[in-house]
Parts: C-alpha cells; structure tokens; sequence
C-alpha cells in the first residue's frame, strides 16, 4: 500500500484532539498556530494537486490558456498571496 498523506483538516482535527486531551481544553494561541499550519499545509497540497495535474501538458499553453505557474493559480483562485 502506498503512504498516504494526511489532509489539511484530518491534520487539524487529530491536533485539536490532541490538545483537549492533554490539556483538558483548547487553548486559543495553540488552535490559532494550528489553524495557520493548516491554511499553509491546505495551501501546498492545492499547489502539489496543481503541479501533478500538468505535469504532462505542454509549458506553454493549458486548454489554450497560457501557462502558469502553481502560486499565480492558488493566488487567482483563491485570492490571498503565500503570506497571507
């Protein structure tokens, strides 16, 4: 069996999870940093799904629309820059 990877929000769930069962409650800088790594892991995935998806079309066009590349999709799709 290939290794899985593991989502953007099964990540988030088993870490909050993690949280209340240690702690006894959710903390809310703790959910805060998690929901961030989330948003960014959500964001590499997306990009990765993006870049697997066109690895054999040719560079120069996609459906008759010029390339790009997977940041300029992620930010025209989804409207916020990798800082944000």
């Amino acid at each position: 069996m290939a290794n899985k990877q593991q989502t953007a929000i099964t990540f988030l769930i088993e870490q909050i999870d993690k949280l209340e069962e240690e702690d006894g409650y959710l903390d809310i800088d703790k959910f805060y940093w998690l929901k961030q790594d989330a948003i960014q892991m959500e964001r590499e995935q997306i990009e990765q799904a993006f870049i697997k998806g066109n690895e054999f079309v040719p560079k120069w066009k996609i459906n008759g629309v010029p390339y790009i590349e997977s940041e300029q999709y992620y930010e025209q799709t989804y409207g916020t820059t990798k800082s944000s």
